[in-house]
């Protein structure tokens, strides 16, 4: 500890000289009499420096920092714990990753507050456990600055908690919870500003009538591993809705008549999860997708199936009508063997803008023949010059000739082309066409991904495939969505 706080007066003493930024100077802010960062990293001997603005982040990570800051307020003279005071209203950012239940309420207890605030000026908290225990010193970092807050996974301790936000911080504008509570069901209409909206692993989930109920500010929503549904929503409480991502749903007749209830000109942005099943409810799932074709002003549209019946005959025709579509990635078992080479003109037609497509199959099924083949490739070339990111797989058994002039692109395209039916023999003039097509792309074929165990051989395969295209293989994109490449579907 002593030489903990050795450091902690270093530390203290050069920070006059290292300007910090701020959100109205980043680059000329006035220099400081010792930052909270800088006292409380030190006593995790981390200090967050970025050496190219010479600045250092206004961010206390862990419950050791604030251990830090009390352990310097016990053995500082009064007119230091000043500048330690007026360091703790400069913390803009706290996560606590891991405390013991009653840790941090010992810890909060320990530093005098001048006031009910323990960070005045906190705009993101980031509590990923916090037990019932800690609920009421929690209470105390809810300030009127927050503007993001991240609460964890015990529901206990957040039923005790989260019902203070919106009279602590009522410009809250992002919430994420890992739990929601009963207690917290009518927070977001009380939350004037709220914009985004993201709670996770729900279990019992209450319907969004009661939840959402005049929440007309929330622009974004998440709901993940949801497994029961019953809502009944109102679609006044949902007039500036933008976003839209809903996981594992179970209960398709309620997740229309939500998609009914929302007016037609709210969504841009939708992604749709559906539970995984081996005997999917295809009608159903084509009601869901007729559903969909009402909101106009859609650019980005994610659906995925994971598991599903290979028979399966989806609907996805209404989804045609969306013309400002810009991104669509589909993954409903069996539909990629329905969209065949014919049906690339229509999609070109449909989705003049289209910037992203995406079609893939069950990444755990037997793999059948795709109904795309490789001539695809030219024409999206030849009907959508703008393309810039393709997801597809690819039947590339029957070997080509070139291209036409106009099925030839010079876009920088990013192809990926995980668990396409490409095998070693195949490889030569497979990448001559697609090298012809689009001479430019960065292709990825993935031999990598840990979804599954790839065997040995199955990574040497994909070596081997990847060794006869080097130019297009050499690049390999990030951030696209892509299946892997495994012994069971090749």
């Amino acid at each position: 500890m002593h030489r903990c706080l050795e450091i902690l007066e270093i530390l203290a003493q050069i920070a006059d000289c290292v300007p910090m930024r701020t959100e109205e100077s980043p680059r000329f802010a006035p220099p400081l009499q010792g930052t909270s960062d800088l006292v409380a990293m030190a006593c995790t001997c981390k200090l967050f420096y970025e050496p190219a603005m010479n600045t250092l982040w206004e961010e206390m990570r862990g419950l050791d920092a604030l251990k830090g800051v009390a352990a310097q307020l016990r053995s500082t003279a009064p007119c230091r714990s000043t500048h330690l005071y007026a360091n703790l209203a400069r913390v803009k950012r706290l996560s606590i990753v891991d405390s013991a239940p009653g840790e941090l309420r010992q810890v909060v207890r320990s530093i005098p507050l001048a006031t009910a605030v323990l960070l005045p000026s906190l705009k993101r908290l980031d509590l990923f456990e916090v037990s019932a225990k800690d609920a009421e010193s929690v209470r105390s970092l809810f300030g009127p600055r927050l503007k993001s807050a991240w609460v964890g996974t015990d529901a206990h301790g957040v039923a005790k908690f989260l019902p203070y936000l919106p009279k602590a911080s009522p410009g809250l504008e992002t919430l994420s919870a890992a739990s929601w509570p009963q207690e917290a069901h009518g927070i977001i209409a009380e939350l004037p500003h709220l914009r985004e909206v993201n709670i996770f692993f729900w279990v019992n989930i209450p319907t969004l009538t009661q939840l959402h109920l005049s929440a007309s500010s929330v622009q974004k929503m998440s709901l993940s591993c949801i497994r029961s549904l019953a809502w009944q929503p109102n679609a006044t409480g949902f007039s500036s809705l933008i976003s839209l991502h809903v996981d594992d749903i179970i209960d398709y007749q309620s997740m229309t008549s939500f998609l009914h209830a929302l007016p037609p000109y709210v969504l841009k942005y939708l992604a749709l999860g559906f539970i995984d099943s081996l005997d999917p409810d295809v009608p159903a799932t084509n009601e869901v997708m007729n559903a969909i074709s009402r909101f106009h002003n859609l650019i980005d549209l994610s659906i995925d199936g994971w598991k599903g019946s290979p028979s399966a005959e989806y609907d996805i025709g209404p989804l045609l009508l969306l013309c400002k579509l810009q991104s669509v990635w589909i993954r409903l078992a069996g539909m990629e063997r329905q969209i065949v080479d014919g049906n690339v003109e229509k999609f070109c037609a449909a989705w003049p803008d289209l910037r992203s497509f995406g079609l893939e199959q069950d990444m755990f099924s037997v793999m059948v023949p795709a109904g795309l083949t490789l001539e695809s490739l030219g024409l999206f070339a030849e009907h959508l010059p703008g393309l810039e990111h393709l997801d597809l797989e690819l039947d590339a058994t029957v070997k080509l000739g070139a291209p036409k002039p106009s099925q030839v692109s010079e876009a920088a395209i990013k192809l990926d082309l995980s668990n396409s039916l490409i095998s070693e023999t195949s490889c030569p003039w497979v990448a001559k066409y697609i090298s012809a097509v689009y001479p430019n792309a960065k292709l990825r074929i993935d031999h990598e991904y840990d979804v599954e165990k790839i065997s040995p051989e199955m990574k040497a395969y994909w070596k081997n495939v990847e060794a006869v295209l080097p130019v297009l293989s050499s690049v390999r994109t990030e951030g696209c969505r892509h299946a892997p490449a495994t012994s069971s579907n090749i």
